[in-house]
């Protein structure tokens, strides 16, 4: 399913037109995107939960040759029970 197909089936079920639900989407993921950048975690109870993995920076010694590699953060999921459980 893409993104065009999801926004169908949320329109339907929630009796919303297309574009309406197009700006719920977008807004709910700048606003994620927002969260994470702070170093915040977004939770959705039973469905999982959004967070940020900081990496230190570190060296990597191949054939002789030491290559550093910078420092990053990482977006990351954790699924929740209930998700686990209905996938299941």
């Amino acid at each position: 399913m893409n993104k065009q197909e999801f926004l169908k089936v949320l329109s339907n079920s929630c009796n919303e037109s297309v574009s309406n639900c197009k700006k719920i989407l977008e807004n709910t993921y700048l606003i994620l995107c927002d969260n994470l950048k702070k170093g915040q975690s977004v939770n959705f109870y039973g469905f999982g939960k959004f967070y940020v993995k900081s990496y230190k920076e570190r060296c990597l010694n191949i054939e002789g040759t030491p290559k550093i590699i910078p420092a990053k953060n990482v977006p990351s999921f954790k699924t929740g029970k209930m998700f686990k459980e209905i996938i299941n």
